[in-house]
């Protein structure tokens, strides 16, 4: 059997719907009606389903970025199509009573392969090429934005965060205290944060520094939030326990588990 021949599920449309939107938005219209039936994520009285640009593109793998945009665009226009962006992600859904209600609509497309009417400049050629250009959906762009503000203002959270935990943890504990987060400073945390296991090394570090003396300033010197956050290296030195009490060390080189008895050492004798 040839391979094209429906190995694999088809995309199956009415041609009334391609006749009445045009023949790539009833394709994208009726796999958004598919998944839609199947989406658990309900608000506003109907179904949504989520989708990244990229999965648009697995999901049409024979069109362009950019003829989905202008899919999208051309639906949101007839307000067939409803988008909501439910921060951070965009979700679709159809206005089902809007198929097929033409009034204050554009009209449907033409056919893909039929080129645009355009009216071509006395000072060109009549072979030249038209250029026409298509205001892509402003969906992809804000989704794009949003991505960096996003992880922007994470970031910018995360520090702030740990600025608030690090002043709580200072006061209980007699270290001092910080009251801005300089371009040092954020600098250092940006670079900090791109670790995802940093916030958890961080609270750790805080329950070891509380159990030593000399982190606490028994000899004068006492730890720092700048310290702490200057390299990879420092956070991991107080989180393994190089600035442990004696006592607490001797606690760990005495404990039960480090004191086990070695396992009996068998010899197998050849049969």
């Amino acid at each position: 059997m040839n391979k094209l021949l429906l190995n694999e599920s088809p995309l199956i449309i009415l041609p009334s719907l391609a006749l009445e939107i045009g023949l790539n938005e009833a394709i994208f219209l009726q796999q958004l009606h598919y998944w839609m039936l199947k989406s658990s994520t309900n608000f506003d009285a109907r179904n949504w389903v989520y989708r990244t640009t990229k999965e648009w593109e697995k999901e049409f793998p024979f069109w362009s970025i950019s003829t989905i945009k202008r899919i999208i665009s051309s639906l949101k226009k007839r307000k067939i199509l409803e988008v909501k962006r439910v921060y951070p992600h965009v979700y679709y859904s159809i206005n089902e009573e809007n198929i097929g209600n033409s009034k204050g609509q554009s009209e449907p497309l033409k056919a893909q392969n039929e080129p645009p009417k355009v009216q071509n400049e006395p000072s060109k050629s009549q072979n030249e090429p038209s250029k026409v250009q298509f205001d892509p959906s402003p969906i992809y762009n804000e989704n794009q934005r949003d991505y960096t503000e996003i992880t922007q203002k994470s970031t910018t959270e995360s520090t702030h965060r740990l600025m608030y935990t690090w002043n709580e943890f200072a006061l209980k504990n007699s270290l001092s205290q910080i009251s801005v987060l300089s371009a040092n400073r954020k600098k250092c945390l940006q670079h900090r944060l791109k670790n995802s296991e940093f916030t958890e090394l961080f609270n750790q570090a805080l329950e070891e520094i509380k159990k030593s003396k000399y982190l606490l300033g028994e000899k004068g010197w006492k730890v720092g939030f700048d310290w702490l956050i200057k390299n990879d290296e420092n956070i991991l030195k107080v989180v393994e326990g190089n600035y442990q009490d004696k006592q607490q060390k001797n606690d760990y080189a005495n404990s039960p588990l480090n004191n086990l008895p070695e396992p009996k050492k068998y010899v197998v004798e050849e049969w």
